[in-house]
């Protein structure tokens, strides 16, 4: 839930800290709001089975969730 409007920025690294894809990079409104990873990279092409980290920007505050890939 986004506490109030504002730019959204959700992206996924791989376990080196590289970007693997930008699944959110809009103004939102606030409230709650639902998003799907399917596994893919930024191409579209499927990624690894492994860990990964979903990292949220909402205006000046962040958040870190890790994600595992099951194959």
């Amino acid at each position: 839930v986004l506490p109030e409007a504002g730019p959204v920025q959700l992206r996924v690294f791989d376990i080196a800290g590289r970007l693997r894809a930008t699944l959110v990079n809009a103004w939102m409104e606030g409230g709650p709001h639902v998003v799907s990873w399917d596994g893919s990279g930024s191409p579209g092409n499927a990624l690894a089975p492994g860990v990964y980290f979903a990292h949220i920007r909402v205006g000046s505050q962040a958040a870190g969730q890790k994600l595992v890939r099951l194959p």
